[in-house]
């Protein structure tokens, strides 16, 4: 529902510190808390507007907050800024009973880096409310505590009825010249719908963002472009990933871009993303209904930008005798490469057609040969870079495999900078490589610049993943064999298939004739080894969503096929945030999706033959020479997380002696019986002889028990939980973690405590 008040343009920034168009004032105070406040008795008196600068002296400590809310207002109460190992969880009580939680479920980690969101709330009834804020991370440290909002009902529905098309006629159509208009989603299962005319070949650019004393996280919208008929031609859910004073955050107001095609009036339709009547429902705390937010669009021909590369030059689609360059540039520019054995280079492709995604194919190479390049469009002169052409069949290589890099782009540059320390021949990601495929800025934000280091010697390889959505963008920033999202190629004595999960994959689909034509092809029957990409796992051991194990579509209809004899070698996929590998009949599945996106952590799978799972941000390296093979799992640190050696002969693929495939596999199997009522046994895996810590965790991550696991050889061992805490007093029925430690490494279990 829209409100009377309107400010200037302001991009993505937020409006702050503002008086608003019916007299309330925004109120920013930055306070420190006053210690002690470990009771309600001792609550901290806190106001609307205040920033609060609190320190938890240890893991489990609390700190007691009290403020007045009114239930005809809308309020916003977060954490930020918390420090490393700090896990700030909300509780809150009305002031008539302080032992009561009135939250129906838990909002930690709700606003990134482990901090909790409780926002567009509206409380039941008007009084003193108490928050107690508990550390439910594993160290000391400091946190801030930020309580905004306090505007009226009255005045975030002012302009209501707005909830469908005729009711939105009736007001005054969105300014077009980029001025922001604030506005709320009030009740749940609201829906807000503007207008605007447009004539066809106009851009326009549409956005909600953060206004007033808002946060980037703080309305979770969804928006939807919808054309003269009522037909949906665009929609986003989340702007992408930000860098913040709590770190890189993923902001969850909306955007869109879109060329207009044709002249008439146009709709864009706001919603929360959780919305009972879209199906993404059930609304609670977790989940909220309602939230403000500011709306802008804009509509015309953008300002030119200077003429700079958006990407800068990268290596696709290698082969023995040549290689694509591709880069973008601001401005429509002319394409030019220079290449060569030396910085001298002394060869050119040239091509005088003003494009601003530019694509190069460079022929007549030698193979495997080292050659300098720079790319010139315009004025610009990027700097030299090498890239190799494929090899010949004999030549031992390398190649890395990543996956997941979306959202934290930190995390992801961490990860890409240590795979350019092992010098890959050619790498390949598992995709999910945004975290929405329609929003052009994210293909740089989050892929492309943090991958740059790597991407401008290495070409790099993408198997498309559900978060691009099967965008245009995928098939204009890659160059790939057609039709780009699935297709095949040799290098050296290997065969590499990547495949397109989101399409159809059934028997007699495209793809999977494709795919059975490729299995049988003279390209693959003469490579030693197979390697085949896709996203979507067909098993997967964790989640942090319950309910998700694998896709049981794959496991039908494209395992039998790449298990056939002669069956492919390794399958890697993405999709689970983690480190899997498993080996089912005779080929390695692995899981590589910790290359930047938030890791999953929960066990939801119980697969007897994957062998070791780790929530880690890692990558894979393969190395390959004639008929032996090295495989290693290396964590963003560069530590060692697992290895392969394996070698083939006319009998098969063995594991080479030595190999350190068993000794470093480790994690919790199973518990049983789950759910249990009096104890249950954990059994785990340990890479040697020695001692892990288990941790017993309530849903909070508080730590109920410490147990020991201890084995003198490696193998497996079990350690029995009775459902008692550290005192020995039985706990409530319910639901607990058993988290397993061993030298950095983690695992993790679900189990259920009945009465």
């Amino acid at each position: 529902m829209m409100t009377g008040y309107r400010r200037a343009a302001v991009g993505l920034a937020a409006l702050v510190a503002v008086t608003l168009g019916w007299g309330s004032t925004v109120r920013a105070t930055v306070v420190n808390e006053s210690e002690p406040n470990d009771f309600a008795a001792q609550a901290n008196e806190i106001a609307v507007g205040d920033t609060v600068r609190a320190t938890f002296s240890s893991t489990g400590d609390a700190d007691w907050f009290v403020f007045e809310w009114d239930s005809t207002k809308m309020y916003y109460l977060t954490s930020i800024e918390n420090a490393q190992g700090v896990a700030p969880d909300l509780q809150l009580f009305y002031e008539s009973d302080t032992t009561q939680n009135i939250l129906t479920t838990s909002v930690a980690g709700r606003n990134g880096q482990n901090n909790f969101r409780l926002s567009g709330y509206v409380p039941a009834r008007s009084g003193r409310y108490y928050a107690k804020i508990v550390n439910a991370g594993t160290a000391a440290g400091g946190y801030r505590l930020r309580l905004v909002g306090g505007r009226t009902l009255t005045e975030l529905q002012v302009h209501e009825p707005d909830n469908d098309y005729v009711a939105a006629l009736r007001h005054h159509g969105l300014d077009t010249n980029g001025d922001t208009l604030v506005a709320a989603i009030y009740p749940n299962n609201d829906v807000d719908i503007y207008w605007f005319q447009a004539t066809a070949g106009q851009t326009v650019r549409v956005f909600t963002c953060p206004v007033l004393d808002l946060d980037i996280r703080d309305t979770d919208t969804f928006m939807e472009l919808l054309d003269p008929l009522g037909r949906v031609i665009a929609q986003n859910d989340d702007r992408g990933n930000e860098a913040t004073s709590s770190g890189p955050r993923n902001n969850t107001f909306s955007a869109i871009e879109k060329v207009i095609p044709a002249n008439g009036r146009y709709y864009v339709r706001v919603r929360c993303y959780y919305n009972e009547d879209a199906g993404t429902g059930p609304i609670n705390e977790n989940r909220p209904g309602t939230g403000e937010y500011g709306i802008s669009l804009w509509l015309g021909t953008p300002p030119p930008k200077p003429m700079a590369f958006e990407k800068r030059p990268y290596l696709q689609n290698v082969k023995e005798d040549g290689i694509t360059i591709m880069w973008e540039t601001t401005q429509p520019a002319d394409s030019k490469v220079e290449y060569g054995p030396d910085t001298t280079y002394g060869q050119v492709v040239y091509d005088s057609s003003l494009v601003k995604i530019h694509e190069v194919r460079i022929k007549g190479l030698d193979p495997q040969t080292t050659y300098h390049y720079r790319v010139l469009s315009d004025t610009l002169v990027s700097p030299d870079a090498t890239f190799r052409t494929a090899i010949y069949v004999s030549t031992p290589f390398r190649f890395t495999v990543w996956g997941d890099s979306r959202t934290d782009t930190a995390s992801h540059g961490r990860v890409v900078r240590q795979m350019v320390r092992w010098h890959p021949d050619i790498a390949v990601n598992t995709g999910d490589v945004v975290t929405n495929g329609d929003v052009y800025q994210q293909w740089s934000d989050e892929f492309f610049s943090p991958a740059w280091p790597l991407m401008r010697n290495t070409p790099v390889y993408v198997s498309i993943g559900n978060h691009e959505g099967n965008a245009h963008w995928f098939y204009d920033f890659f160059s790939f064999p057609p039709p780009e999202d699935y297709f095949s190629f040799n290098y050296g004595n290997a065969h590499f298939i990547i495949l397109d999960t989101n399409k159809p994959y059934y028997p007699g689909s495209a793809q999977y004739n494709w795919l059975d034509a490729d299995l049988k092809s003279p390209e693959r029957r003469k490579a030693t080894w197979t390697f085949v990409f896709f996203h979507h796992p067909p098993w997967s051991q964790q989640w942090d969503s319950p309910g998700y194990s694998g896709e049981s579509g794959v496991r039908r209809d494209l395992v039998p096929l790449l298990e056939r004899e002669p069956h492919v070698d390794f399958v890697f996929n993405g999709h689970t945030h983690d480190y899997e590998r498993g080996l089912h009949n005779g080929v390695y599945y692995i899981i590589t999706g910790g290359g930047g996106a938030a890791l999953d952590r929960v066990k939801t799978g119980d697969w007897p033959h994957i062998a070791i799972w780790l929530s880690q941000y890692h990558f894979c390296v393969v190395d390959v020479n004639g008929n032996d093979l090295v495989f290693q799992a290396v964590s963003v640190h560069g530590t060692l997380l697992d290895s392969l050696h394996l070698h083939k002969s006319a009998s098969g693929v063995v594991a080479s002696q030595g190999s350190p495939a068993t000794p470093t596999t480790f994690g919790i199997k199973k518990a049983y019986p789950n759910p249990f009522q009096g104890k249950t046994r954990l059994t785990l895996q340990l890479p040697a002889a020695g001692t892990a810590d288990v941790l017993v965790t309530d849903v909070l991550g508080r730590v109920v028990r410490h147990l020991k696991a201890r084995a003198t050889t490696s193998g497996v061992t079990h350690v029995f939980w009775d459902g008692r805490d550290q005192a020995g007093r039985l706990v409530p029925a319910g639901v607990y973690f058993a988290v397993a430690r061993w030298h950095g490494r983690q695992s993790v279990v679900k189990m259920l405590r009945i009465e």
